[in-house]
């Protein structure tokens, strides 16, 4: 089985991808280019149409066709997501961690809302400043387990954190620590922003991108 995965995880085909549903107890899925990781409550693979996620109980391989990407899977079968991706964004990361021979890393190129349907969640969140904090902070926090930390990193930040102080606890998260630095060479201003997050995060959150940006939390 394993010499068979390894087989899989490099196949680049270009037959159509479909599924094949029985009873939520046995599904077979075509189309398979790679798996990137699964175990007996989850698989994440990619397909020919973009990453799908498969959860369920006592999920377990029971067939492989390596040659035309065809995955079959037996288990309780609670929810299949796909997740929206442009691969051409990623292409240079997968090509970096190939070239360097990094492992145990999945490349996912997906909007933060779309991809918290998966239901994961990360001790560690980080995120450049492409946003004002009230909106990176509802696409973030979200994502973290109780205890875990968002490390923002911003110019001047001072305004933003006052407008953002409100949103962050409703989020269920506070703000831990403030760090300010200036670049060397260039000398500009940067500060990283840590938080904390310390309490569960309604359900009704994040809300859909557009909402996001037109009301962000404050």
């Amino acid at each position: 089985m394993g010499d068979d995965m390894d087989k899989v995880k490099e196949v680049d085909n270009g037959f159509n991808h479909g599924i094949t549903l029985v009873e939520r107890k046995n599904i077979v899925i075509s189309g398979v280019k790679k798996i990137e990781s699964f175990d007996s409550e989850e698989f994440l693979m990619e397909t020919t149409l973009g990453y799908l996620v498969i959860k369920g109980n006592e999920l377990e391989i029971i067939k492989l066709d390596t040659y035309q990407g065809n995955v079959s899977i037996k288990g309780k079968i609670d929810s299949m997501v796909y997740l929206d991706s442009n691969n051409k964004k990623s292409e240079f990361q997968r090509y970096v961690i190939n070239k360097l021979k990094l492992t145990d890393i999945n490349v996912i190129n997906d909007r933060a809302e779309n991809f918290f349907k998966t239901g994961r969640k990360y001790d560690l969140v980080v995120a450049r400043a492409v946003s004002n904090m009230p909106v990176l902070d509802e696409l973030c926090i979200p994502f973290l387990k109780i205890g875990g930390n968002l490390v923002l990193m911003k110019a001047d930040a001072s305004t933003e954190l006052e407008n953002s102080k409100s949103g962050i606890k409703i989020l269920g998260g506070e703000i831990n620590d403030i760090q300010k630095f200036n670049l060397p060479k260039e000398g500009s201003l940067r500060t990283l922003i840590k938080i904390t997050k310390v309490n569960e995060t309604p359900s009704i959150y994040p809300r859909n991108y557009d909402k996001i940006t037109k009301k962000p939390l404050k």
